[in-house]
This record gives C-alpha cells, structure tokens and sequence, in this order.
C-alpha cells in the first residue's frame, strides 16, 4: 500500500510545483484508465491484506493490522476517486 500512497502523493500533491498537462482530447479515456487501476490496485491490495490474515491468523495482532490496512486502503482509494472526479468536472 506504500507504493500507492507514494504514487498518490506525486499524482495528486497540489502545489506551486505541481507540474499541469495542456487538455487533449484524450482526457476522458485517460480518467477511466485511472480509475480501473485505482479499482486493480484497491482489489489486489485486498486480497494481499486477507492472504496474510490467513495464514497469520493464529497471531494476535493479525486483526488488527487487517483492518488498519484495509482502513488505509480505503481512504487512498476514496481520495485518489474524489480527484479523479475532480478532473472530470473541469
């Protein structure tokens, strides 16, 4: 889940840095790739989280970093859909 905070980060940091691409008529299709990786990468990042549980079931602590991450997970992919509709509405 680091790799997607980080490629959140870069992706939708908002500051005088931020680095803007001219419109092209591809917007729209680009926006829908996005959000069919975010949708992959929220999925994967799932299983990988239950995978674990399962096999560190007996662990007390398993549960707890479950839903931490799944927690994580989903204020990321909440996030990284709210800019994506932002983009849209531009």
């Amino acid at each position: 889940m680091r790799w997607l905070a980080a490629m959140l980060l870069v992706l939708f940091s908002v500051n005088a840095q931020e680095v803007s691409v001219p419109p092209s008529k591809w917007d729209s299709h680009l926006l829908d790739l996005d959000e069919q990786a975010i949708d992959a990468a929220y999925r994967q990042q799932l299983q990988l989280l239950y995978s674990n549980w399962m096999k560190d079931y007996a662990q007390p602590s398993s549960k707890q970093r479950v839903r931490t991450g799944a927690r994580n997970s989903r204020e990321a992919y909440i996030q990284a859909m709210d800019r994506i509709e932002m983009g849209r509405k531009r």
